[in-house]
């Protein structure tokens, strides 16, 4: 009886895990289509552009966070007031979907590990 729970939950987790994952994908490329492409046209027209030699990649987090988190300002390039007066609703559900769905799939990756790497 045990056994078939243990398989079940297993079975459930790596379910959960391949959604996540999608799911993640799936968001980060909604993100960078539409609150990227918007967040780099609208501060480079107010004049505080990003370092042209970065890629647009580490910027999903730091637009996410700059959304998001108040005190994200602190450690990254773009201040929170410009996150704020930036971000429309949408970017905001966006910014919250690309953290939620990467925080689901973290937590699924650690708690299968040890199940995976035998």
């Amino acid at each position: 009886m045990n056994q078939i729970n243990i398989a079940l939950i297993y079975d459930a987790l790596v379910i959960i895990a391949m959604v996540s994952v999608i799911s993640t994908l799936i968001s980060m490329w909604c993100f960078i289509r539409v609150t990227v492409k918007y967040f780099d046209k609208e501060l480079a027209r107010m004049g505080r552009d990003w370092v042209t030699s970065d890629w647009r990649g580490s910027r999903i987090s730091t637009y996410a966070l700059a959304i998001i988190w108040q005190r994200a300002s602190i450690f990254y390039e773009i201040r929170h007031e410009d996150g704020s007066a930036l971000a429309r609703r949408r970017d905001y559900i966006l910014a919250v979907w690309v953290h939620l769905s990467f925080l689901v799939f973290m937590i699924a990756g650690i708690i299968l590990y040890p199940e995976m790497s035998e």
